[in-house]
């Protein structure tokens, strides 16, 4: 994102970029079927069942979610180089993904463990994730509540593709908690 702003990356690399996430979403969509299929016909308990499919939609969310932002991410900079964007991007669009990137990452290292630590420290690494969620959250409300005063002198472009960006990174991370806390219900279910 720094990068943007001060052009040391290029409309080529940002595009560059958003073809890998394309191609790293359109992976994942292919190991969740594949994952899914195989699970769906094995002699898995119902509960267990739904617990897992809720893991694979949210996972396919954020996978989802990250493939739409670098759409957002790279449309916003080619389209709009105000200086209100360049603020919003430098500043709160930044910590927003700084963030997420590292409940994504405790997720991973949740993933990680699962059946290492002990359910203890499972949870801590869950609320871990819930307060990084919480943190999103306020930097949604605090951006919104700016775009909304600084509304008139944005674009309508600008001012809904910016409040676009802001729900889908609300979203990326919910389903990262969402996705922690059913690992925990479903370790929960097999514990060892």
């Amino acid at each position: 994102m720094l990068g943007i702003i001060e052009g040391s990356i290029t409309d080529r690399d940002l595009h560059e970029y958003h073809e890998l996430i394309l191609k790293i979403e359109r992976q994942g969509d292919e190991i969740l079927r594949n994952t899914s299929g195989e699970i769906y016909r094995g002699a898995v308990p119902l509960t267990t069942l739904l617990a897992m499919d809720t893991v694979f939609s949210k996972t396919d969310d954020i996978l989802d979610n990250i493939h739409i932002l670098s759409r957002e991410i790279l449309d916003v900079h080619i389209m709009h180089e105000t200086p209100y964007t360049k603020m919003f991007i430098a500043g709160n669009l930044l910590e927003m993904i700084n963030t997420s990137k590292k409940a994504l990452e405790i997720l991973l290292k949740l993933v990680d463990n699962l059946f290492k630590y002990d359910f203890r420290e499972l949870g801590s690494i869950a609320r871990e994730i819930h307060s990084l969620e919480e943190a999103v959250d306020d930097l949604k409300n605090h951006t919104l509540e700016d775009l909304y005063q600084n509304a008139s002198r944005l674009s309508y472009f600008e001012f809904w593709s910016i409040i676009s960006i802001v729900f889908n990174m609300d979203n990326a991370i919910d389903a990262i908690k969402d996705v922690a806390y059913k690992l925990l219900t479903l370790r929960s279910s097999y514990m060892v």
